[in-house]
């Protein structure tokens, strides 16, 4: 008998198979392969395989990638976002309950931000499933994960999973409960998140330190004594953007304090433009020798941002934009 990759095509006999009720024809190939009958004659069957669907069909790409290092993987995961259907939160939702934590990690990637074109419509369906990933025996990357969707949903019933992990060990952990503190604070902001953060802004580690100050000092339309005497305390922060955090801080909030710190940065011929925009919308006369001496140098010629010079010495010349 002939192997039936040699057969000739007139003695084969051909079996269509047809597909399953309600399936849908694009969503199928078709397998051929040879099988022999109880005769002893060979058929060709026809099988049809499902294809995977769209949604499938990325969440496979991200997880094979799965590197959140890599702009590919994000690209799946905003396209995911972007989808914003009832399937693709079921196929993300399932992701969070799956055993694999890079699964698991995606899948919270993906509903922080799902339908957000349209209005987070998965919004009470994704609060309490990432929410449920909060908890301290989950992998610290997947706590990142939690934190950071936390912060993407904007809901103040997120906040009390994030303090449960605002002193967690893993700084990762941290700064991604500084970072979305502010968006779960409620309005007017929680006072245990503010406490929260003021603790935060004084992290040993200098991220967490200056998001938790961004977080306090320009996120939150919040003004006491205890909120200016964090922001003071990181005015000589060994990091920059802490520092500067602290100044913007004070400045929207009229401290006299800091007007002595800006006059001393705005003096450094290498001056950031956070500084010059701060002394902008202060508008104090103080700081116009200071500006001349820039404008003098070409420091607005060599920023990226430098048009915010000539607009710093209008604004000390007419006045403060903000005002006490």
């Amino acid at each position: 008998m002939l192997h039936p990759s040699r057969k000739p095509a007139a003695v084969v006999t051909g079996h269509a198979h047809r597909l399953a009720p309600g399936s849908d024809p694009h969503r199928h190939v078709h397998r051929l392969f040879w099988s022999v009958c109880p005769t002893g004659s060979w058929i060709l069957k026809i099988v049809e395989t499902p294809v995977p669907s769209e949604v499938q069909g990325l969440v496979d790409r991200a997880l094979e990638i799965d590197d959140e290092d890599d702009d590919r993987y994000w690209d799946l995961v905003h396209e995911l976002h972007r989808l914003g259907d009832r399937q693709t939160f079921q196929t993300t939702a399932d992701l969070c309950r799956e055993s694999s934590a890079s699964r698991r990690r995606l899948g919270l990637n993906v509903l922080a931000q799902l339908g957000y074109e349209s209005g987070r419509p998965f919004l009470e369906d994704s609060l309490p499933i990432v929410i449920g990933l909060c908890g301290r025996g989950e992998p610290d990357a997947v706590l990142v994960a939690a934190a950071a969707a936390l912060g993407h949903l904007h809901d103040h019933r997120g906040l009390e999973a994030l303090l449960g992990l605002a002193n967690h060990h893993n700084s990762d952990v941290r700064w991604m409960v500084a970072t979305s503190l502010s968006n779960c604070a409620g309005d007017p902001p929680n006072t245990r998140a503010l406490d929260a953060l003021i603790t935060l802004t004084s992290d040993e580690n200098s991220d967490v330190r200056d998001w938790a100050t961004f977080g306090l000092g320009a996120q939150l339309d919040v003004d006491d004594e205890h909120i200016r005497e964090a922001l003071l305390a990181r005015l000589d922060d060994p990091d920059g953007d802490t520092a500067g955090e602290a100044i913007f801080g004070l400045a929207a909030r009229n401290d006299p304090r800091v007007i002595e710190e800006i006059s001393h940065r705005l003096g450094q011929p290498d001056v950031g433009n956070l500084i010059v925009e701060v002394a902008a919308k202060m508008g104090d006369s103080r700081f116009l020798p200071f500006l001349r001496t820039l404008k003098g140098q070409g420091w607005d010629r060599t920023d990226p941002r430098g048009d915010w010079l000539d607009k710093a010495i209008t604004a000390c010349l007419e006045g403060p934009q903000w005002r006490a």
